[in-house]
């Protein structure tokens, strides 16, 4: 497995915990009713806001910690981060692939509105499907490297 598959294997698995954690917070607060009052959209974008904040920390440290036991596995003093074509395309593709279903996702949570949802919940779902999004890419982004293109 080359340093881009684990990488990208890296980053998927930080982000499904990152989202399991989100998600069992907003489950907790919705179970204690905090999303009831007036001030429930301001919760929800705070909580929102902690989440991209937590994820991009929490992406860093994991890449440090990975970059340290690669090295430390391989022997390698420094990976190499070369970039060639076909990486720059499989990156492409996995970002057009993950934009496609972020797409649907952010089509199905204004349908939802349509339908009279709350829109707490229209919310949560938009950044579901971000999260859905970027996993999706990233196993894309490791079939693709599987298969050699």
């Amino acid at each position: 497995m080359t340093y881009a598959e684990k990488n990208t294997l890296v980053s998927m698995l930080t982000g499904i915990v990152v989202f399991a954690i989100f998600s069992s917070k907003m489950y907790q607060l919705y179970q204690d009713g905090r999303f009831e009052g007036i001030d429930a959209g301001v919760l929800m974008g705070k909580s929102v806001l902690y989440m991209i904040a937590a994820s991009i920390i929490v992406a860093i440290i994991t890449s440090v910690i990975f970059s340290i036991i690669h090295a430390v596995t391989t022997g390698e003093k420094k990976p190499s981060y070369l970039v060639d074509e076909r990486d720059k395309l499989i990156e492409l593709k996995a970002m057009q692939f993950s934009f496609i279903v972020f797409s649907f996702g952010f089509v199905g949570s204004a349908i939802a509105l349509v339908f009279e949802t709350a829109p707490l919940m229209v919310i949560f779902s938009t950044v579901s499907s971000m999260f859905v999004a970027s996993i999706a890419g990233d196993i894309f982004k490791l079939i693709c490297y599987r298969r050699g293109f």
